[in-house]
């Protein structure tokens, strides 16, 4: 009889070996070349160049990381030099090629950030969007990374920071009561005592509102909060991660279902970070950063964009087509943008005017000067108008940007 051999015992064929290795190559090349495919020729060659050189520091760090982590393993008392050596390798190791841009879509309530989000990475609905009311309750960050699932994670505050949320509502409700109707923005401030109210509700039950700080630091919230301070969830589709997604970032209502466990943390949310899988509609290393509406009743949602507004490299005013001409919200942003350019950080600023398929046709053309060409149907009449706005937000913002940019003791001549 054959003899017969053990497959299993068998060494790699060196053929085999180099089949395999060579489909690797080819695999990274292909994958390097879609990163870089965005870049002109001559910028390509460069970056795939650095790409080499980074790649071979990063082996040498891990080389000598590993060798300083084998010396030491069995030492019980190792030197503070060391040490201090071990963990400035480590972060070296872990540190991205290159910082993240942050892209920040600023605009009033209702301007359509996260519609653009959406419209940008192909989903529809992936995050929550209303015709009718405010919609993004706190800061959601999106990225893409090398993961193949889609994942969110939910930032929620400190104990630190809760008590000193805590403080700030009760003293609000405090002072309501102290006020009566005696502002003038009385209006702006029910809405906010609303707010406290409900907040203060969802966390420790009906009747918080009426109690004090130090009552409240006592109380048991109502709901499980999380150790970790962060929340996971994962999903292998965009649609089922915004199901589970949408009761953590969406502005809750009275009339929704308060026994829901999203309910009782809700107030205690910071910020999202939602992770896409790897995409060419988000270059790896770029952040779009979707900020509650500005210019509403809330100054808490005011204080979130003036926080984050200096840590955006690149800046979108967003502005619906019938408020771009004479819109405060939107000029007070585009305003703070140029002075976040002033300090620095802030690389390029762009306005971004959404709606802009909504025309009312009669009226358009009863304003429009007669001497122009005949409108042949309301798409000519969109792309006109449109036209005409860019031009003249673009001439304004130039002007603006020259008067601010000008102003300083060494700014540069031109824009």
């Amino acid at each position: 009889m054959a003899e017969t051999k053990d497959v299993f015992s068998q060494e790699p064929h060196p053929v085999e070996d180099d089949l395999f290795e060579e489909q690797m190559r080819k695999r990274r090349k292909s994958d390097r070349d879609q990163r870089f495919r965005a870049f002109p020729s001559v910028e390509q060659s460069s970056l795939k160049e650095y790409e080499k050189l980074e790649s071979r520091t990063r082996r040498v760090l891990s080389n000598t990381y590993q060798k300083l982590i084998q010396s030491v393993f069995l030492d019980d008392s190792v030197p503070n030099g060391v040490k201090y050596l071990i963990n400035r390798l480590l972060a070296l190791i872990e540190k991205p090629t290159v910082d993240p841009i942050y892209i920040g879509l600023f605009g009033s309530t209702g301007a359509g950030k996260s519609s653009l989000i959406n419209a940008i990475i192909q989903q529809a609905m992936f995050l929550p969007v209303s015709g009718e009311s405010i919609c993004t309750s706190c800061v959601v960050q999106v990225s893409s990374g090398c993961c193949v699932q889609y994942e969110a994670k939910i930032h929620l505050l400190s104990d630190q920071e809760w008590r000193e949320e805590l403080k700030n509502l009760t003293k609000l409700l405090h002072r309501m009561e102290e006020l009566g109707g005696e502002e003038t923005d009385a209006w702006n401030r029910d809405e906010a005592a609303e707010e406290a109210t409900w907040k203060l509700q969802m966390i420790y039950g009906n009747g918080a509102e009426s109690k004090n700080y130090e009552e409240l630091l006592k109380a048991k919230p109502k709901g499980k909060i999380p150790t970790c301070r962060i929340i996971t969830l994962k999903a292998e589709e965009a649609e089922e991660l915004s199901i589970k997604l949408d009761p953590y970032i969406r502005m809750q209502r009275r009339d929704w279902d308060e026994e829901a466990a999203e309910m009782h943390i809700w107030p205690l949310i910071k910020h999202v970070e939602v992770t896409l899988p790897k995409s060419d509609l988000i270059p790896e290393g770029v952040v779009l950063v979707d900020i509650p509406g500005t210019g509403d009743f809330n100054s808490k949602r005011d204080e979130m964009w003036k926080k984050t507004i200096d840590k955006c490299s690149v800046i979108w005013v967003l502005s619906d087509v019938e408020r771009v001409s004479g819109g405060r919200a939107h000029e007070d942003l585009l305003n703070e943008s140029i002075k976040a350019c002033q300090r620095g950080f802030c690389r390029d600023v762009a306005l971004v005017v959404t709606k802009t398929d909504k025309l009312h046709l009669p009226e358009y053309l009863r304003e429009r000067k007669a001497g122009n060409q005949a409108i042949q149907s309301p798409r000519e009449a969109v792309l006109e108008r449109n036209e005409m706005i860019k031009l003249q937000r673009t001439r304004i913002l130039k002007e603006k940007l020259e008067r601010k940019l000008t102003s300083l003791p060494h700014s540069p001549s031109r824009i």
